[in-house]
């Protein structure tokens, strides 16, 4: 059994990733000016930015 805790900040991923494609570092994604996370679609799921 374990005996201690582990403890996950999920905003430092976004962060990163965000940096990472401003930077110009994400080929794919490179060019656009305007990065936003967590962008709302029809239906009311939203497209979210994630590493891994």
């Amino acid at each position: 059994m374990p005996t201690s805790l582990v403890g996950v900040n999920t905003l430092v991923p976004n962060r990163l990733v965000k940096k990472s494609i401003e930077e110009g570092r994400v080929r794919q994604l490179k060019g656009y000016n305007n990065i936003k996370s967590e962008v709302k679609v029809p239906g009311g799921s939203r497209l979210k930015l994630h590493s891994g």
